[in-house]
């Protein structure tokens, strides 16, 4: 059997679906009872279907089900999941594109874990890098009198060889966090 096929079916329920909740029962438990034949799938695979799912319609949705089905567990979602801490960021982006793995890293609330993910699901380097950033700074605080700075930090922090792809990392950190009015001044910003 193709196992893929479960994960296929989140990706084109979100696509297809007009609706968060009209799964057919029948499908469901067949999902459930075949769920741990992902174990066999290679993770480049899975991560491929995973990511257009993170992004897809009905995400927080979807990936709720999928721990629920044990899917979650079959491919590597993070045990320690957040689901709530997902939703959160899932909408705080729907007006901007946020990269699978900032959405993917949103599962897990600790850093320790990040490491873990990117190693499972074999990650590209800047995917990796990426995915620790949002997870290293997350938690950043700003000043009302001057929020976009601790942002600037960083940048500044950064080699300059490497600064323009961490601006591109600051710019999803702001949207990841919903600060999404800061984006411009960290775009432009020299």
């Amino acid at each position: 059997e193709d196992y893929l096929r479960i994960l296929r079916y989140f990706r084109f329920y979100g696509r297809i679906a007009d609706r968060a909740d009209s799964h057919d029962a029948d499908t469901l438990k067949a999902i459930e009872e075949n769920a741990d034949g992902l174990r066999r799938i290679a993770a480049e695979r899975i991560w491929m279907e995973v990511s257009k799912i993170l992004t897809g319609n009905f995400a927080p949705e979807l990936v709720g089900l999928m721990y629920g089905l044990g899917v979650a567990s079959a491919i590597g979602l993070p045990k320690s999941k957040s689901l709530e801490n997902f939703c959160v960021v899932f909408e705080r982006s729907r007006n901007c594109k946020l990269s699978p793995v900032s959405l993917l890293v949103s599962l897990d609330r600790t850093a320790t874990h990040v490491d873990e993910i990117t190693d499972h699901w074999k990650l590209s380097n800047s995917e990796r890098r990426l995915g620790n950033f949002i997870v290293e700074n997350r938690e950043l605080k700003a000043s009302d009198a001057n929020p976009v700075k601790p942002y600037q930090v960083l940048l500044v922090l950064m080699a300059p060889q490497k600064r323009e792809e961490y601006r591109g990392y600051v710019i999803e950190l702001l949207h990841y966090v919903g600060k999404h009015d800061l984006v411009d001044k960290i775009a432009t910003w020299k």
